[in-house]
């Protein structure tokens, strides 16, 4: 389809894709793959609304996925705005090139971008560095990495108890990589300490519980070894089961602690 405007050469777009673009007044959630025109809808839109609308460039936030992609975008627009006012006359061609002054300001970025600027142009407000560097996902993790080893470190030295204890039973590099785990995955969608004990003591069985659970694993077992006869290969592997089970069962016996869990892991 064509789109028949006074200020610039017609565009093709699918109907699908006009839809999208020239939708204005309500919200729009737009689903395609790969080499779908995505791109070529998004910079239409934002055509769209220097066209109809009587805002500026400032007025207007693209965010996308990648730094490649927003300088694509970038460039479309440019190009777009460029045959606009080589097509237009008066106060159109005006109009037109005071967008093209305030595109290179325009704020057409990835997220992190986006929060980036907000932070430089509100450092007080934010409490932060107005200096501050924008990490790299490889240079997070290294730093993350490396504050993990510090402060075990520092544990281990001061004589920090469960922690000597959790080291020792589950050795140290398991445990600074669950720490960087559980950073990740829990302070990453916004909770904080508080919350992440509370949640844990929510989800973590009770001695009664265990206790409970315990028996029902007792009456498995002994099912298991009372059961009737088998090939030879397996009434072997039982057999030896049924002489490893009263040192496991002891193990077992015995809820897991700070003092035992190396034990009660193995």
């Amino acid at each position: 389809m064509k789109l028949k405007t006074t200020d610039h050469k017609p565009r093709e777009l699918k109907p699908e894709q006009e839809l999208a673009a020239h939708t204005l007044d309500r919200h729009l959630s737009v689903t395609a793959g790969p080499g779908a025109g995505k791109t070529t809808v998004l910079v239409e839109r934002y055509l769209e609304i220097l066209r109809t609308q009587n805002i500026s460039v400032d007025n207007i936030v693209a965010i996308t996925f990648t730094n490649r992609a927003a300088n694509e975008m970038r460039r479309r627009v440019r190009n777009d705005i460029d045959g606009f006012l080589r097509a237009s006359t008066g106060d159109a061609r005006q109009k037109w090139m005071r967008h093209k002054r305030a595109l290179e300001g325009a704020v057409i970025t990835t997220i992190h971008g986006f929060c980036s600027r907000l932070l430089r142009e509100f450092p007080v407000e934010a409490e932060l560095d107005p200096q501050f560097v924008l990490l790299e996902e490889h240079q997070a993790l290294m730093m993350l990495e490396a504050v993990v080893e510090e402060s075990l470190t520092d544990a281990i030295q001061h004589g920090h108890e469960k922690i000597v204890q959790m080291t020792q039973g589950v050795g140290r590099g398991a445990l600074a990589g669950a720490l960087v785990e559980l950073y990740q995955k829990y302070r990453g969608e916004g909770l904080s300490i508080a919350e992440i004990e509370s949640l844990t003591a929510a989800n973590h069985a009770t001695e009664r519980e265990y206790r409970v659970a315990l028996s029902e694993l007792d009456a498995c077992v002994t099912g298991l070894f009372s059961g009737g006869r088998l090939s030879k290969g397996a009434e072997e592997k039982r057999g030896n089961a049924a002489r490893e089970w009263p040192d496991l069962r002891a193990v077992l016996g015995q809820r897991p602690t700070e003092k035992n869990i190396a034990v009660y892991c193995q």
